[in-house]
């Protein structure tokens, strides 16, 4: 059973910037250092037509596993990835439903089809998993991990303050440019930096908001992880003041903590009671700031931090969730 041959199905081909993508890559990666062999694979598009032929390509294959990652951009307004499941393209199909309580409502209802197209459904965290309810079909937890990977720790720091995430309406950043703001006035010893990605439907917002900020936020766009790695693991701390609260599904969160960096954020009623223990908890832009200021007069408290947060996130290595997948697979490979 060690030989399983996977495939991942995302939603296209080209797009360079989308978090469930990225994901599924990197799954990919440490699943064939695993001894599995493991494809990423979309079609030209989610037409019939395409996806018809598509599906036809697959069965060539003899793929064991057909893993299909809902929702990634290119699968949004389509329902053929629900019923890959019933063309007979792999033994058996698995779907992790990423976000699914963030996703808009009817394409949250579209995602019921999955009880009767898959043979496994996996979450990222209970929170979403109790959300969608029981189902006929086994379910199950998988945390996801950071794209992003660790740096070494003995870089030195700088007083900046990060933004990182794809800019896009909320998530947060609105409340990181009005920390940034209130620093600038305050004329306070920070930096502020906003690394991230930008949608191209998202263009427009992406120029109305840096255009309101203060001109002393210097944003980064587009950079590579290892960059990206390389930042963090070199700057003070992070703000990302996620509306619904911080989670073990906020792939940023988990690239910061990764590399370091203590967190200041947002605390809702999915973030678990051990990640709040390495938090630093603020319901706005003013606790934020109260924050930076304790940690700038007290070195060694944010040097705990950052020892705190890089031994908490070595939990979420992607050996640990390639390994999880890899018994996930087998144990539905094994389904009478």
């Amino acid at each position: 059973m060690l030989n399983l041959s996977i495939c991942l199905i995302v939603g296209d081909n080209y797009t360079q910037h989308c978090g469930v993508k990225d994901y599924a890559s990197r799954l990919g990666k440490e699943l064939e250092t695993l001894g599995l062999s493991a494809k990423v694979l979309a079609p030209p598009d989610w037409s019939v037509r395409s996806f018809s032929r598509f599906c036809k390509e697959l069965q060539l294959h003899h793929f064991d596993i057909l893993h299909v990652h809902y929702p990634s951009i290119g699968t949004r307004r389509s329902l053929c990835p629900h019923v890959l499941g019933l063309r007979g393209a792999s033994k058996r199909t698995v779907v992790t439903l990423h976000e699914y309580s963030s996703m808009p409502l009817v394409q949250r209802v579209s995602t019921h089809v999955f009880r009767w197209t898959a043979d496994l459904l996996l979450f990222t965290t209970e929170t979403e998993l109790k959300s969608y309810g029981r189902s006929d079909v086994k379910q199950r937890v998988i945390r996801i991990g950071s794209s992003v990977p660790a740096c070494q720790s003995d870089l030195p720091r700088s007083f900046t303050v990060l933004y990182f995430g794809q800019i896009r309406p909320e998530k947060g950043l609105e409340e990181f440019l009005e920390l940034a703001r209130r620093s600038v006035q305050l004329t306070r010893p920070f930096k502020y930096q906003v690394i991230g990605s930008v949608p191209q439907r998202r263009a427009a917002y992406y120029k109305a908001v840096r255009s309101q900020s203060v001109p002393q936020v210097e944003w980064l766009i587009d950079l590579s992880f290892e960059h990206v790695a390389r930042f963090m693991a070199s700057s003070f701390a992070t703000y990302l003041p996620f509306p619904d609260g911080a989670s073990y599904r906020r792939s940023s969160l988990l690239a910061a903590l990764t590399n370091g960096l203590p967190a200041i954020t947002t605390v809702g009623p999915a973030t678990p009671r051990e990640m709040i223990d390495i938090l630093l908890p603020a319901p706005g832009p003013r606790e934020a700031l109260a924050h930076l200021e304790r940690l700038y007069s007290s070195p060694g408290e944010a040097q705990a931090y950052s020892h705190a947060v890089r031994a908490f996130a070595e939990k979420f290595s992607w050996t640990r969730i390639a390994r999880q997948h890899q018994e996930a697979y087998q144990e539905t490979l094994a389904l009478a």
